[in-house]
C-alpha cells in the first residue's frame, strides 16, 4: 500500500501551504493508497482530514510531528496504529498546548503508536554530516529503548549530500539490525513552492522574507509515488508501505455524549424533566385551570423529546439558566428557534409562550429529521462568564470546552502581511487595500475581477503586482486559532477521550475542532452569549426599583400606544434592533401601532425579504386591496399583511394544503431554503400530490408550490423575531417611560466609542433632556443623574479612564470637594495625575466651575504644579498638604479662544460640548436660517451649515467611486448621498471636521442628496 507519511496541512498554522483538500487531493492523484496527516504538535485537522481522504478513496493515518528535549531537543514523527493509538494522541496534542509535554509524558503515551526519530532536525544531523556514525548510533540505541516500536526515519533524499550521508547511515543501521524508513517532510504541493512557503514563515515569524535568520525549505514538495520509489532504498520505502497497511484508525467511534443529570428525588431525568415542566406550566397560568391545548402541546414534545433522547440537553440547560436567574443574573427572553418550544418556557429556559404566537416545535426540534437541539442563551455581557464558571465547575475542567475557530488570511490580511514580508511601501500596501471589495467572505480574485482602478495599479506598479501574485497564492490559508465567542460544549466522558484540546485566550481549555465537526461526535453545541442590551435593561430596572421596588419588567404590557409612539418618531436610538439608520427608516414607514408589527419589522429587515417590503406597507395601509390565491392562504398570511415574512409560514402552507405533517413541513422548508434541489425534486411531487388528495386543483397546487418557493429564501425565524422584538419592545418602554435611567445607562455602556456617545448626547438634547458637564466636584467615574438632569462623567475623558477618576472620586469623598484650581492640582498630583490629564480635564471643561477661564488655568498649570510640589509633605505612613509653606502664586489672566479650545474639547471629550464650531459661521452667515432638524423634518431644497463628521466611500456597479457622508449641527444629524460626478468635484473637501455649507435635495423618506458643498474651513484649525 503506497503510504504517505510525513505530510503537514495548513492547520499546522502558518507551517504548511497545504489544505487538507488538496493535500489528499493531490496524493491520490500521485499514486498513494494511504496518507498519515502529521501536523506540528496539533489535531485541528482530523477529522476534515478523515472524510476527504475517504471522499477521494485514500487510507487515512494520523500521526504528530513533536519536537522534545531528552538531552537534546529531538524531532519524532508519531503514528497511531490503533484506536488506543489515536487516543494517544489526543493526550500528546492536549498536554503539549496545555500544560506542556514532558518526556517522561511522551514515552507513557506512545504504546500503541509507531515512533519515528526524524535524523533531519535532531541532535545526530551534526553528527551524519560528520561521518561520525557511532556517535550516531549511539543516541539511536538510547532512544529506541524507551518505545515499543521504534524507526528512524530519513528525509531530503533529493539533496545529493543529504543522500551520501543518510545511504551510510542507513547502511550501518542496517548491519545493526536497526529499522529505518523514507520520510520524506511534505509542507506544499510543487517543487517550485519553497519560495511561497519561505513566506507563509515569514509572516509568522513576522520578519522580512530575506531576513538571514529565515532557513529556506527546498525539497518539502509532495513527491510522486514512483518518485519516491526512485530516490529512497526500497527497503525504507518498503516500511512505509506496511505501515499504511498496519495502521487503522476509525474516528467514527471517538464519540461522547451529554452528562447525565442527577437529581436529589432519585428518579430517571426523563421522569424529572416531565414533573419539572408540570409544575412550570402550572406556574405560567398561576396555578389557574390550564388549557387543554397547552397540556396537549407539552404531552407531545415530552414525548418527542425523550424520544430523540434530549432530555438531559433540557435539563443541562434549565440548570445553568436556573443559577443565573437565582443569582441575579439577567437572560434573555430566548433566541433561534428555542422559543419554539412549550418545554422550554416552563421550565424558564424562554420566557416566550409559543402558543400565543403560533410557534411551531417541529421547526425547532424535529421528530422526522435526526438533528440537534440548539438553545442560544442571551446573558447580561457583564455576568456571562459567571454563567460558564458554573458549568465548568459542575461538570469539571476536562469535560467542558469553548469551541475553536480559525481567522484565515483573508484578502485584507494577507496583503498586509506580504507587503510587510516585502518589505514595500505602506502606501502601495494602502492602495490595493482600499480598493478590495468590501465583504466579509469576497476574495482577491473577485476584487481584481469588479474592480478597474484595483487592476489599473497592478498593471502599472511593479511592486503591487509582486504583493498581490504572492498574496493570491497565500490567500485563505489559517492564520490563527482562537476562541468562539459563545459556543460551549459540554461531555459525559472527559474531552480528552474523543478530541484533542487547547488552552487559547484567557487560559480557557479549548476544542481543537471546529464547530461543525463536533456534533456528529456527540458534542452538541451551547452557545451563551452576552448581549450589552440586557445590561443597559438591568441598569435602567435596578434605579427604577429605588423608586418602584414592585416594578416587573417582565410584567409590562406590550401594547403602551407612548411606546409605540415613540418608535414610530424615529427615537430608536439604543433600542435593540431598532436603532440602525436603515431600520430606522423602515420603522417610520411601516408606523408600528403593536407588538407583532415591530416583530414584523425586524423579520423584514433582512436581506432577504428587502424586496417585499414596500409590498407588505402598500397592503399593510390597503388591507382590502390584498389579494390571496386562495381563501385559505388568507388565514396563514393575513397578520402580515399578506406576504409571508416566516419559515412558520412556510411550514403552514405545506399543512394546510399539502397534508404534511409539521415535521415533513419543516424538511420542505429547509430543503426550499437551502436550495437543495434534489430534496425538492421529490418534495414537489409529494406537495402536488397532497394538494390535489385535499380538494385543491392541480393548477391551485403549481401556484402554491411557486408562490412558496419564491418565499422560502427569504423566510425568517418567527421564535427568534418574537425574542427579540421582545427585548426591543422592553427597551422602547423604559425610554418612553423612564428616559433619564434610560439615557443615563445608554451613556454608560458607550464609554469607550465617542460616535456613540455622541449620539445618544444628540439624541438627549433632541429631546430636551438636560446634560450637565464634566466637573472635578460633581462628576462620578460613570455617568450620574443630578437634579432631573445627566452629569457627564470622568472616565470619558481621553486619558482618565475608570481607575484615574474613581482615584478622584476617592480623594473627594475623604477630602471635601476641591475648593480652587490650586487646591485641587495639589490635591490631584498626591495621587500622581499627569500634566497630560490635567490638560485634558481643563479642555473638557472640568475645573470650570472655579471661575477661571480654560486658557489662564493652562498657562498658570506648570506654577500650580511648583506650588503642589512645595506644600506636599512625604511622611512614611501617609502624604500630608500644608498649604501655610508657601502662598499661591499669581494668576495671569488669559482671554480664551473658543475656536481653539472647542477643537481641544473635542479631542479629549470626542464630541463638542459646550461650543460648536458652526457657532461663529452662524454669525458670518445670518442668511442661512435652515438647521440640519429642518432638514430632517421635510423634504425639498435646502441650503444650511454642517461639520463634516465621516465619510464611507463605495463603488457603484460601473466601478465609479461615490460616498455616504455622514453631518452634524448643533443639533441635529444626517447622512447625505454624494454620487460618483458630485464626490468627483468635493471629494477634496469631504474630510472629517470639516465646516462646511451644504445644498441639497432631501426625498421624502429618503436621504439628503447633495448638489453643491462650499468649504468654509478645515478639521479642528478653524
Amino acid at each position: 500500500m503506497k503510504t504517505l507519511l510525513a505530510t503537514r496541512s495548513s492547520f499546522s498554522l502558518l507551517q504548511g501551504l497545504m489544505s487538507v483538500e488538496t493535500l489528499c487531493k493531490l496524493a491520490k492523484e500521485r499514486g498513494y493508497d494511504a496518507v498519515c496527516l502529521s501536523d506540528n504538535g496539533v489535531l485541528f485537522g482530523a477529522v476534515s482530514f478523515y472524510k476527504t481522504s475517504l471522499k477521494y478513496g485514500l487510507k487515512p493515518l494520523f500521526g504528530l510531528e513533536i519536537n522534545i528535549i531528552f538531552d537534546e531537543e529531538e524531532q519524532f514523527f508519531v503514528i497511531a496504529k490503533n484506536n488506543q493509538g489515536f487516543k494517544e494522541l489526543i493526550k500528546l496534542s492536549s498536554m503539549i498546548n496545555d500544560q506542556g509535554l514532558t518526556t517522561n509524558d511522551f514515552i507513557k503515551n506512545t504504546k500503541n503508536c509507531t515512533v519515528i526519530y526524524s535524523t533531519e532536525n535532531s541532535s545526530i544531523e551534526v553528527d551524519m554530516l560528520q561521518d561520525d556514525l557511532k556517535e550516531c548510533l549511539s543516541k539511536i540505541n538510547i532512544y529506541q529503548q524507551y518505545f515499543r516500536e521504534f524507526l528512524v526515519g530519513f528525509s531530503m533524499q533529493q539533496s545529493p549530500l543529504f543522500k551520501q550521508k543518510n545511504t551510510a547511515l542507513m547502511n550501518h543501521l542496517k548491519k545493526n539490525n536497526i529499522s529505518y524508513v523514507a520520510l520524506p517532510k511534505v509542507y506544499y504541493a510543487n517543487p517550485d513552492e519553497d519560495y511561497n512557503y519561505k513566506a507563509l514563515r515569514a509572516i509568522d515569524k513576522q520578519i522580512n522574507i530575506n531576513d538571514k535568520t529565515l532557513i529556506s525549505q527546498p525539497y518539502r514538495y509532495l513527491l510522486d509515488s514512483k518518485e519516491l520509489q526512485a530516490i529512497y532504498p526500497p527497503e525504507s520505502v518498503e516500511v512505509s508501505f506496511e505501515i499504511g497497511k498496519t495502521h487503522t484508525v476509525d474516528l467514527s467511534e471517538f464519540k461522547t455524549t451529554l452528562p447525565q443529570t442527577i437529581n436529589e428525588f432519585n428518579v430517571s431525568s426523563a421522569v424529572y424533566l416531565s414533573e419539572l415542566v408540570k409544575v412550570g406550566l402550572k406556574k405560567r397560568f398561576n396555578n389557574r385551570n390550564v388549557p387543554q391545548e397547552y397540556q396537549n402541546r407539552l404531552d407531545y414534545e415530552l414525548d418527542v423529546i425523550t424520544k430523540m433522547n434530549y432530555q438531559d440537553y433540557f435539563l443541562i440547560v434549565y440548570d445553568f439558566v436556573l443559577f443565573a436567574k437565582k443569582n441575579g443574573i439577567s437572560v434573555g427572553p430566548g433566541r433561534g428557534s428555542g422559543a419554539a418550544s412549550l418545554v422550554a418556557y416552563c421550565l424558564g429556559i424562554t420566557n416566550i409562550d409559543p402558543l400565543e404566537y403560533n410557534l411551531i416545535f417541529e421547526r425547532f426540534l424535529n421528530p422526522e429529521r435526526i438533528s440537534m437541539p440548539d438553545f442560544d442563551i442571551d446573558f447580561s455581557d457583564k455576568r456571562r462568564d459567571e454563567v460558564i464558571e458554573y458549568v465548568r465547575s459542575k461538570y469539571g475542567d476536562h469535560y467542558v470546552a469553548h469551541i475553536i475557530t480559525f481567522s484565515t488570511l483573508s484578502q485584507k490580511q494577507v496583503i498586509r502581511d506580504v507587503g510587510k514580508i516585502l518589505g514595500k511601501d505602506q502606501r502601495i500596501i494602502e492602495s490595493i487595500s482600499k480598493n478590495l471589495v468590501n465583504h466579509p467572505k469576497a476574495t482577491l480574485r473577485e476584487s481584481i475581477q469588479t474592480n478597474g482602478k484595483l487592476r489599473e495599479i497592478l498593471n502599472t506598479r511593479d511592486e503591487a503586482k509582486q504583493i498581490m501574485d504572492l498574496a493570491l497564492v497565500l490567500e485563505g490559508i489559517p492564520r490563527q486559532s482562537s476562541m468562539h465567542a459563545a459556543g460551549i460544549v459540554i461531555s459525559r466522558e472527559p474531552l480528552q477521550e474523543v478530541i484533542a484540546t487547547i488552552r487559547l485566550e484567557n487560559g480557557s481549555l479549548c476544542t481543537q475542532y471546529a464547530m461543525e465537526y463536533l456534533e456528529e461526535m456527540g458534542l452538541i453545541k451551547m452557545d451563551f452569549l452576552g448581549l450589552r442590551n440586557l445590561s443597559i435593561i438591568d441598569d435602567v430596572v435596578e434605579q427604577i426599583h429605588q423608586e418602584n421596588p414592585s416594578f416587573e419588567i417582565n410584567k409590562i404590557t406590550l401594547e403602551d400606544s407612548k411606546t409605540y409612539r415613540l418608535i414610530a418618531s424615529g427615537y430608536t436610538l439604543g433600542i435593540f434592533q431598532l436603532e440602525s439608520y436603515g431600520m430606522s427608516a423602515l420603522i417610520k414607514q411601516v408606523v408600528p401601532k403593536s407588538f407583532m408589527d415591530i416583530v414584523d419589522t425586524i423579520a423584514l429587515f433582512r436581506p432577504g425579504p428587502m424586496q417585499f417590503r414596500s409590498d407588505y406597507i402598500q397592503n399593510r395601509n390597503n388591507p382590502m386591496s390584498v389579494k390571496y390565491l386562495h381563501p385559505d392562504l388568507k388565514r396563514i398570511t393575513e397578520s402580515t399583511n399578506g406576504i409571508m415574512i416566516y419559515q412558520e409560514q412556510i411550514m403552514e402552507v405545506a399543512r394546510q394544503f399539502a397534508g404534511f405533517s409539521y415535521g415533513r413541513a419543516d424538511i420542505l422548508r429547509k430543503a426550499m431554503s437551502k436550495k437543495d434541489m434534489s430534496e425538492m425534486k421529490s418534495m414537489k411531487h409529494e406537495f402536488l400530490s397532497g394538494a390535489q388528495k385535499n380538494g385543491y386543483s392541480a393548477e391551485l397546487a403549481h401556484q402554491l408550490w411557486d408562490y412558496t418557493e419564491n418565499f422560502a429564501s427569504y423566510g425568517f425565524n418567527k421564535a427568534h423575531s418574537v425574542s427579540y422584538g421582545l427585548i426591543a419592545n422592553q427597551m422602547a418602554y423604559l425610554k418612553q417611560n423612564y428616559p433619564l435611567f434610560f439615557y443615563k445607562s445608554l451613556l454608560s455602556s458607550g464609554v469607550g466609542s465617542s460616535t456613540k456617545l455622541k449620539e445618544t448626547l444628540d439624541e438627549c438634547q433632541k429631546r430636551h433632556i438636560t446634560l450637565l458637564g464634566v466637573s472635578i466636584n460633581h462628576s462620578y467615574a460613570d455617568f450620574t443623574l443630578e437634579k432631573g438632569a445627566i452629569r457627564l462623567c470622568l472616565s470619558m475623558v481621553k486619558s482618565i479612564g475608570t481607575l484615574t477618576a474613581n482615584q478622584i472620586v476617592k480623594n473627594r469623598y475623604e477630602k471635601g470637594l476641591f475648593k480652587d484650581f490650586f487646591d485641587c492640582v495639589a490635591r490631584l498630583n498626591v495621587i500622581k495625575l499627569t500634566v497630560a490629564q490635567f490638560e485634558s480635564l481643563i479642555y473638557a471643561g472640568a475645573f470650570d466651575e472655579f471661575k477661571l477661564s480654560r486658557q489662564t488655568m493652562l498657562a498658570t498649570l506648570a506654577d500650580a504644579l511648583v506650588y503642589a510640589a512645595i506644600v506636599k509633605v512625604e511622611l512614611e505612613q501617609e502624604t500630608l498638604l500644608n498649604y501655610d509653606l508657601v502662598s499661591q502664586p499669581i494668576i495671569t489672566t488669559v482671554s480664551d479662544n473658543k475656536t481653539y479650545l472647542s477643537s481641544k474639547e473635542k479631542e479629549v471629550l470626542g464630541f463638542h460640548f459646550s461650543f460648536h464650531p458652526l457657532l461663529d459661521f452662524r454669525i458670518k452667515y445670518p442668511e442661512i436660517k435652515e438647521t440640519i432638524l429642518d432638514v430632517n423634518a421635510g423634504h425639498g431644497y435646502y441650503r444650511f451649515l454642517a461639520m463634516i463628521l465621516n465619510v464611507k466611500e463605495i463603488k457603484t456597479e460601473k466601478g465609479e467611486l461615490m460616498a455616504f457622508v455622514k453631518v452634524e449641527d448643533e443639533k441635529d444629524s444626517l447622512e447625505m448621498v454624494v454620487f460618483s460626478r458630485e464626490y468627483q468635484m468635493y471629494q477634496a473637501d469631504l474630510n472629517r471636521f470639516n465646516c462646511v455649507i451644504i445644498e441639497g435635495n432631501q426625498q421624502e423618506n429618503r436621504n439628503l442628496i447633495l448638489k453643491s458643498l462650499k468649504l468654509l474651513s478645515k478639521g479642528g484649525n478653524i
